[in-house]
Protein backbone atom coordinates (compact mmCIF):
# COMPACT_ATOMS: atom_id res chain seq x y z
CA UNK A 1 0.00 0.00 0.00
CA UNK A 2 1.82 2.96 -1.36
CA UNK A 3 0.39 6.83 -0.28
CA UNK A 4 1.86 9.85 -2.06
CA UNK A 5 2.83 12.97 -0.22
CA UNK A 6 3.30 16.50 -1.82
CA UNK A 7 6.14 16.58 0.52
CA UNK A 8 7.34 13.68 3.25
CA UNK A 9 9.43 16.16 5.54
CA UNK A 10 7.19 19.18 5.03
CA UNK A 11 5.29 19.98 8.49
CA UNK A 12 2.19 18.79 7.51
CA UNK A 13 3.21 15.53 7.63
CA UNK A 14 3.95 16.06 11.57
CA UNK A 15 0.90 17.66 12.13
CA UNK A 16 -0.51 14.33 10.52
CA UNK A 17 2.05 11.40 11.52
CA UNK A 18 4.33 13.08 13.80
CA UNK A 19 7.52 11.11 14.82
CA UNK A 20 5.65 7.65 14.40
CA UNK A 21 4.35 7.30 11.46
CA UNK A 22 2.04 4.37 10.76
CA UNK A 23 3.45 1.69 8.80
CA UNK A 24 3.23 2.22 5.57
CA UNK A 25 4.88 2.97 2.51
CA UNK A 26 4.97 6.53 2.37
CA UNK A 27 6.05 8.20 -1.29
CA UNK A 28 7.32 11.33 -2.49
CA UNK A 29 4.89 12.07 -5.36
CA UNK A 30 6.31 15.50 -7.11
CA UNK A 31 3.43 18.38 -7.64
CA UNK A 32 2.50 21.71 -7.77
CA UNK A 33 0.51 24.50 -7.88
CA UNK A 34 -0.81 26.93 -10.52
CA UNK A 35 -1.27 30.54 -8.20
CA UNK A 36 2.10 31.67 -9.87
CA UNK A 37 1.12 31.79 -13.47
CA UNK A 38 -0.33 35.35 -14.07
CA UNK A 39 -3.53 34.45 -16.28
CA UNK A 40 -4.79 32.09 -13.23
CA UNK A 41 -5.95 32.47 -10.02
CA UNK A 42 -4.95 32.73 -6.79
CA UNK A 43 -7.31 30.58 -5.24
CA UNK A 44 -5.01 27.56 -7.09
CA UNK A 45 -2.55 27.97 -4.48
CA UNK A 46 -4.70 25.59 -2.43
CA UNK A 47 -4.73 22.77 -5.17
CA UNK A 48 -2.21 20.52 -6.47
CA UNK A 49 -1.68 18.89 -9.70
CA UNK A 50 0.13 15.38 -8.94
CA UNK A 51 2.86 13.69 -11.45
CA UNK A 52 1.59 10.17 -12.23
CA UNK A 53 4.71 9.02 -11.35
CA UNK A 54 6.13 7.47 -9.00
CA UNK A 55 2.57 5.57 -9.13
CA UNK A 56 0.42 5.43 -5.70
CA UNK A 57 -2.31 3.93 -4.57
CA UNK A 58 -4.04 6.79 -2.78
CA UNK A 59 -2.56 10.67 -2.81
CA UNK A 60 -3.04 11.76 0.73
CA UNK A 61 -2.72 15.96 1.12
CA UNK A 62 -3.25 18.66 4.02
CA UNK A 63 -5.13 21.58 3.24
CA UNK A 64 -4.82 21.21 -0.50
CA UNK A 65 -7.58 20.17 -3.21
CA UNK A 66 -6.25 17.76 -5.61
CA UNK A 67 -6.83 18.50 -9.06
CA UNK A 68 -5.55 15.09 -10.85
CA UNK A 69 -8.62 12.63 -10.92
CA UNK A 70 -6.47 9.74 -8.98
CA UNK A 71 -8.44 8.78 -5.07
CA UNK A 72 -6.93 11.28 -2.93
CA UNK A 73 -8.30 11.47 0.88
CA UNK A 74 -7.76 15.29 2.28
CA UNK A 75 -6.86 16.45 5.62
CA UNK A 76 -7.35 20.07 6.85
CA UNK A 77 -7.25 22.22 10.36
CA UNK A 78 -9.92 24.57 10.00
CA UNK A 79 -11.73 24.95 6.34
CA UNK A 80 -12.03 23.48 2.97
CA UNK A 81 -11.52 24.71 0.11
CA UNK A 82 -9.06 26.87 1.59
CA UNK A 83 -9.99 29.91 -0.54
CA UNK A 84 -10.92 32.28 2.22
CA UNK A 85 -8.80 34.59 -0.33
CA UNK A 86 -11.12 34.43 -2.72
CA UNK A 87 -13.75 34.44 -0.66
CA UNK A 88 -16.12 36.88 -2.76
CA UNK A 89 -15.63 34.42 -5.53
CA UNK A 90 -18.74 31.97 -5.54
CA UNK A 91 -17.27 29.87 -8.54
CA UNK A 92 -14.22 28.85 -7.04
CA UNK A 93 -16.27 27.83 -3.83
CA UNK A 94 -18.65 25.76 -6.35
CA UNK A 95 -15.43 24.14 -8.12
CA UNK A 96 -13.81 23.23 -4.41
CA UNK A 97 -16.96 21.63 -2.92
CA UNK A 98 -17.52 19.65 -6.45
CA UNK A 99 -14.16 18.52 -6.30
CA UNK A 100 -14.74 17.28 -2.67
CA UNK A 101 -18.11 15.70 -3.65
CA UNK A 102 -16.49 14.10 -6.53
CA UNK A 103 -15.62 10.40 -6.21
CA UNK A 104 -12.26 10.96 -6.69
CA UNK A 105 -12.12 12.65 -3.32
CA UNK A 106 -12.38 9.41 -0.99
CA UNK A 107 -12.23 11.12 2.52
CA UNK A 108 -12.15 14.20 3.92
CA UNK A 109 -10.43 14.40 6.98
CA UNK A 110 -10.60 17.58 9.67
CA UNK A 111 -8.50 17.52 12.85
CA UNK A 112 -11.09 18.59 14.68
CA UNK A 113 -14.78 18.95 15.59
CA UNK A 114 -14.62 23.03 15.30
CA UNK A 115 -12.41 22.17 11.71
CA UNK A 116 -16.30 19.63 10.70
CA UNK A 117 -18.69 22.29 12.09
CA UNK A 118 -16.74 25.10 10.02
CA UNK A 119 -16.82 22.89 6.85
CA UNK A 120 -20.04 21.49 6.65
CA UNK A 121 -21.24 25.35 8.09
CA UNK A 122 -19.26 27.24 5.04
CA UNK A 123 -20.90 23.93 2.67
CA UNK A 124 -24.43 25.20 3.34
CA UNK A 125 -23.62 28.52 2.93
CA UNK A 126 -22.80 28.20 -0.83
CA UNK A 127 -25.72 25.85 -1.27
CA UNK A 128 -23.84 22.45 -0.36
CA UNK A 129 -25.80 20.29 2.17
CA UNK A 130 -23.79 18.45 4.66
CA UNK A 131 -24.99 15.31 4.29
CA UNK A 132 -23.42 15.49 0.71
CA UNK A 133 -20.08 14.95 2.74
CA UNK A 134 -21.23 13.20 5.76
CA UNK A 135 -20.47 9.81 4.48
CA UNK A 136 -16.71 10.58 3.46
CA UNK A 137 -15.84 12.85 6.53
CA UNK A 138 -14.26 11.40 9.08
CA UNK A 139 -12.36 13.58 12.56
CA UNK A 140 -8.53 12.27 12.90
CA UNK A 141 -6.80 13.71 15.70
CA UNK A 142 -3.23 15.13 15.63
CA UNK A 143 -1.57 12.25 18.16
CA UNK A 144 1.82 12.47 20.32
CA UNK A 145 3.24 9.68 21.42
CA UNK A 146 3.00 10.34 25.46
CA UNK A 147 5.92 7.87 26.03
CA UNK A 148 8.56 10.04 24.04
CA UNK A 149 7.74 12.83 26.54
CA UNK A 150 9.94 13.20 29.84
CA UNK A 151 6.91 13.20 32.70
CA UNK A 152 6.97 16.50 35.55
CA UNK A 153 8.12 15.19 38.54
CA UNK A 154 6.27 16.79 41.05
CA UNK A 155 8.54 15.79 43.81
CA UNK A 156 11.45 18.14 42.90
CA UNK A 157 10.49 22.02 43.40
CA UNK A 158 12.76 25.02 45.27
CA UNK A 159 9.35 26.92 45.85
CA UNK A 160 9.67 28.92 42.28
CA UNK A 161 6.63 28.26 40.29
CA UNK A 162 7.42 28.71 36.42
CA UNK A 163 5.21 29.51 33.29
CA UNK A 164 5.63 28.56 29.98
CA UNK A 165 4.79 30.09 26.68
CA UNK A 166 5.47 28.40 23.32
CA UNK A 167 4.50 29.92 20.20
CA UNK A 168 6.42 32.00 17.52
CA UNK A 169 3.16 34.12 16.45
CA UNK A 170 3.24 36.07 19.83
CA UNK A 171 0.93 38.45 19.92
CA UNK A 172 -2.15 36.52 18.17
CA UNK A 173 -1.49 33.63 20.68
CA UNK A 174 -1.69 35.80 23.45
CA UNK A 175 1.33 37.17 24.63
CA UNK A 176 0.51 40.42 25.51
CA UNK A 177 -1.91 40.14 28.20
CA UNK A 178 0.39 37.49 29.25
CA UNK A 179 3.60 39.99 29.97
CA UNK A 180 1.07 41.99 31.25
CA UNK A 181 -0.24 39.62 33.87
CA UNK A 182 2.96 37.80 34.46
CA UNK A 183 3.83 41.26 35.54
CA UNK A 184 1.32 41.56 38.16
CA UNK A 185 1.51 38.54 39.27
CA UNK A 186 5.23 38.77 39.79
CA UNK A 187 4.54 41.34 42.71
CA UNK A 188 2.67 38.77 44.95
CA UNK A 189 4.57 35.30 44.09
CA UNK A 190 8.11 33.65 43.29
CA UNK A 191 7.48 33.03 40.08
CA UNK A 192 9.15 32.93 36.23
CA UNK A 193 8.22 32.62 33.23
CA UNK A 194 9.69 31.46 30.24
CA UNK A 195 8.56 32.83 26.55
CA UNK A 196 9.52 30.47 23.70
CA UNK A 197 8.99 32.72 20.42
CA UNK A 198 10.40 33.81 17.40
CA UNK A 199 8.51 37.00 18.06
CA UNK A 200 7.84 36.85 14.03
CA UNK A 201 5.91 39.86 12.60
CA UNK A 202 3.79 41.08 10.58
CA UNK A 203 1.20 39.01 12.91
CA UNK A 204 -1.98 39.43 10.70
CA UNK A 205 -4.77 38.76 13.61
CA UNK A 206 -3.68 41.59 15.57
CA UNK A 207 -3.01 45.24 15.62
CA UNK A 208 0.79 44.73 16.49
CA UNK A 209 3.47 46.11 14.52
CA UNK A 210 7.51 46.39 15.08
CA UNK A 211 7.34 48.84 17.93
CA UNK A 212 5.32 46.15 19.78
CA UNK A 213 7.69 43.91 19.28
CA UNK A 214 10.56 46.30 20.22
CA UNK A 215 8.23 46.74 23.39
CA UNK A 216 7.77 43.45 24.34
CA UNK A 217 11.62 41.99 23.99
CA UNK A 218 12.72 44.91 25.92
CA UNK A 219 10.16 44.16 28.82
CA UNK A 220 10.81 40.50 28.81
CA UNK A 221 15.06 41.55 28.58
CA UNK A 222 14.30 43.48 31.40
CA UNK A 223 12.94 41.41 33.47
CA UNK A 224 15.15 38.93 35.52
CA UNK A 225 12.17 36.97 36.06
CA UNK A 226 11.54 36.25 32.29
CA UNK A 227 14.12 33.97 30.10
CA UNK A 228 13.04 34.36 26.14
CA UNK A 229 14.09 31.56 23.98
CA UNK A 230 14.20 31.19 20.07
CA UNK A 231 14.03 28.23 18.00
CA UNK A 232 14.41 25.50 20.79
CA UNK A 233 14.23 21.88 19.34
CA UNK A 234 11.57 19.92 20.17
CA UNK A 235 13.51 17.33 21.61
CA UNK A 236 15.12 19.61 24.01
CA UNK A 237 10.99 20.94 24.77
CA UNK A 238 10.01 17.54 25.79
CA UNK A 239 12.75 16.43 27.73
CA UNK A 240 13.88 19.74 29.57
CA UNK A 241 11.88 22.85 28.97
CA UNK A 242 7.96 21.37 29.52
CA UNK A 243 9.23 19.09 32.51
CA UNK A 244 10.93 21.79 34.72
CA UNK A 245 8.23 23.82 34.02
CA UNK A 246 5.11 23.96 36.27
CA UNK A 247 2.17 25.45 34.18
CA UNK A 248 1.54 25.85 30.66
CA UNK A 249 0.24 29.27 29.11
CA UNK A 250 -1.49 30.08 26.05
CA UNK A 251 -3.46 32.45 26.13
CA UNK A 252 -4.38 32.44 22.37
CA UNK A 253 -6.58 35.01 20.76
CA UNK A 254 -6.27 32.98 17.25
CA UNK A 255 -5.79 29.00 16.78
CA UNK A 256 -6.58 26.04 14.44
CA UNK A 257 -5.93 23.55 16.92
CA UNK A 258 -3.19 24.23 19.22
CA UNK A 259 -0.81 21.20 18.93
CA UNK A 260 1.41 22.86 21.59
CA UNK A 261 -1.58 22.22 24.27
CA UNK A 262 -1.20 18.32 23.83
CA UNK A 263 2.76 18.12 23.81
CA UNK A 264 2.47 20.42 27.48
CA UNK A 265 -0.38 17.44 28.65
CA UNK A 266 2.07 14.66 27.81
CA UNK A 267 4.56 15.69 29.70
CA UNK A 268 2.12 15.72 32.36
CA UNK A 269 1.61 20.11 32.93
CA UNK A 270 -1.56 21.95 33.71
CA UNK A 271 -2.64 24.02 30.78
CA UNK A 272 -4.18 27.36 30.54
CA UNK A 273 -5.47 28.27 27.50
CA UNK A 274 -8.47 30.04 25.42
CA UNK A 275 -12.25 28.25 23.84
CA UNK A 276 -10.86 29.34 20.53
CA UNK A 277 -12.23 26.93 18.16
CA UNK A 278 -10.40 23.22 18.73
CA UNK A 279 -8.85 23.70 21.52
CA UNK A 280 -11.87 22.53 23.90
CA UNK A 281 -11.71 19.85 22.69
CA UNK A 282 -8.32 19.41 24.22
CA UNK A 283 -8.70 20.95 27.55
CA UNK A 284 -11.13 19.34 30.36
CA UNK A 285 -12.07 22.97 31.94
CA UNK A 286 -11.27 22.37 35.98
CA UNK A 287 -9.97 19.33 35.00
CA UNK A 288 -6.76 19.16 33.39
CA UNK A 289 -6.21 22.83 32.58
CA UNK A 290 -8.46 25.79 32.51
CA UNK A 291 -10.35 27.14 29.26
CA UNK A 292 -10.91 31.64 28.81
CA UNK A 293 -13.98 32.26 27.28
CA UNK A 294 -14.03 34.58 24.42
CA UNK A 295 -16.16 35.74 22.04
CA UNK A 296 -16.99 33.41 19.27
CA UNK A 297 -19.12 33.52 16.41
CA UNK A 298 -21.58 29.92 15.39
CA UNK A 299 -17.93 27.87 14.10
CA UNK A 300 -15.85 29.19 16.77
CA UNK A 301 -13.69 31.43 15.74
CA UNK A 302 -13.75 35.61 16.89
CA UNK A 303 -16.65 37.26 16.03
CA UNK A 304 -16.32 38.83 12.15
CA UNK A 305 -13.11 40.39 12.73
CA UNK A 306 -12.46 40.03 8.74
CA UNK A 307 -14.93 42.03 8.38
CA UNK A 308 -14.13 45.36 10.64
CA UNK A 309 -12.48 48.30 9.91
CA UNK A 310 -8.99 48.60 11.50
CA UNK A 311 -9.74 51.22 13.98
CA UNK A 312 -12.84 49.03 15.28
CA UNK A 313 -10.50 46.04 14.72
CA UNK A 314 -7.86 47.63 16.99
CA UNK A 315 -10.47 48.20 19.73
CA UNK A 316 -12.10 45.13 20.04
CA UNK A 317 -8.27 43.27 20.26
CA UNK A 318 -7.13 45.40 23.16
CA UNK A 319 -10.71 44.94 24.81
CA UNK A 320 -10.54 41.17 24.39
CA UNK A 321 -6.81 41.11 25.51
CA UNK A 322 -7.81 42.90 28.87
CA UNK A 323 -10.24 40.68 29.17
CA UNK A 324 -7.82 37.47 28.64
CA UNK A 325 -5.82 39.30 31.15
CA UNK A 326 -7.97 39.49 33.99
CA UNK A 327 -8.99 36.38 33.70
CA UNK A 328 -5.03 35.06 33.57
CA UNK A 329 -4.52 36.84 36.58
CA UNK A 330 -7.50 35.36 38.28
CA UNK A 331 -6.80 31.35 36.96
CA UNK A 332 -2.93 31.47 37.52
CA UNK A 333 -3.55 32.58 41.36
CA UNK A 334 -5.33 28.68 41.87
CA UNK A 335 -2.23 26.89 40.02
CA UNK A 336 0.27 29.03 41.43
CA UNK A 337 -0.63 29.05 45.23
CA UNK A 338 -1.74 24.98 45.04
CA UNK A 339 0.97 22.42 44.09
CA UNK A 340 -1.27 19.78 44.57
CA UNK A 341 -4.06 20.93 42.08
CA UNK A 342 -1.45 21.39 39.30
CA UNK A 343 0.18 18.22 39.97
CA UNK A 344 -3.62 16.31 39.60
CA UNK A 345 -4.35 18.59 36.94
CA UNK A 346 -1.49 17.82 35.19
CA UNK A 347 -1.73 13.86 35.68
CA UNK A 348 -5.36 14.25 34.04
CA UNK A 349 -3.63 16.12 30.99
CA UNK A 350 -1.32 13.29 30.30
CA UNK A 351 -4.16 10.80 30.60
CA UNK A 352 -5.94 12.61 27.90
CA UNK A 353 -3.25 12.73 25.83
CA UNK A 354 -2.51 8.94 25.97
CA UNK A 355 -6.23 8.23 25.62
CA UNK A 356 -7.93 10.75 23.29
CA UNK A 357 -4.49 11.85 21.52
CA UNK A 358 -3.15 8.99 21.16
CA UNK A 359 -0.89 7.55 18.69
CA UNK A 360 -1.20 4.27 18.69
CA UNK A 361 -5.01 4.83 17.87
CA UNK A 362 -4.19 7.31 15.50
CA UNK A 363 -2.37 4.90 13.31
CA UNK A 364 -4.97 1.72 13.30
CA UNK A 365 -7.33 4.37 12.20
CA UNK A 366 -5.15 5.71 9.25
CA UNK A 367 -4.29 2.09 8.46
CA UNK A 368 -7.70 0.95 8.40
CA UNK A 369 -9.16 4.57 6.61
CA UNK A 370 -6.48 3.54 3.89
CA UNK A 371 -7.55 0.24 3.49
CA UNK A 372 -11.40 0.90 3.30
CA UNK A 373 -10.65 3.71 0.46
CA UNK A 374 -8.51 1.21 -1.58
CA UNK A 375 -10.81 -2.20 -1.50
Amino acid sequence: MKIGLHKRDYGYAKVLYGDQPPPVDFVDVPSATLWKFPSLPKFLQWVRVFSPFPKVDLLHTYNHLVLNDRPWVVSFESFLPRFQASRDNKKAWCWGFEKLASDSCKRILPISKAARNLFYLMAEKHGYSKELFRHKTQIIYPAVDVSSFKKKDYGRNNGTVRLLFVGNSFFRKGGRPLLQAFQKLSKHFDIELTVISTLTLPDFFTHSDESDRRAAINHMMADTRITWLQNVLNSDLRNRVFPTSDIFVLPTLQDSFGFVNIEAMACGLPVVSTSQFAIPEQISHNVSGFIIDVPLDEAGRLQHLSEMNPGRRKQMLSTLEAHIQKQLECLLVSFIENGKMREEFGNAGRRIARQKFSVIVRNRTLISLYKDVLK
